[in-house]
């Protein structure tokens, strides 16, 4: 009976544990938009990272921050507000390529 009860504990431990892992609080990709703007219109961007062989990050860190410079340099304004953020990830040959989406609204 006392190997039953460590086990349930022992899984619900690592339920607890696997829940907290996959929260976030909100975070602000790009700067604060200004008080008073204009909505121009709709503006997206990706960028992805690859971990080569399962180890080795080319590009996985920065992928938002590519992701949003890329949704700005389409737009064309400078400023984008921030509505979605994507990820998503494939597994090629020789590695977990991670992709970030980007998308929000133009803004001046």
């Amino acid at each position: 009976m006392r190997a039953n009860t460590s086990w349930i504990v022992a899984v619900a431990i690592t339920v607890a544990a696997v829940a907290a892992g996959c929260t976030s609080t909100r975070a602000r990709i790009g700067p604060q938009p200004p008080e008073a703007y204009q909505m121009i219109g709709p503006s997206r961007g990706r960028a992805c990272g690859l971990h080569l062989f399962g180890i080795i990050p080319i590009g996985v860190n920065s992928r938002t921050e590519r992701a949003y410079a890329s949704a700005v340099k389409h737009g064309g304004t400078g400023l984008i507000d921030t509505k979605l953020q994507t990820q998503w990830w494939v597994i090629p040959y020789v590695g977990i390529l991670h992709c970030a989406v980007v998308e929000g609204t133009e803004i001046r």
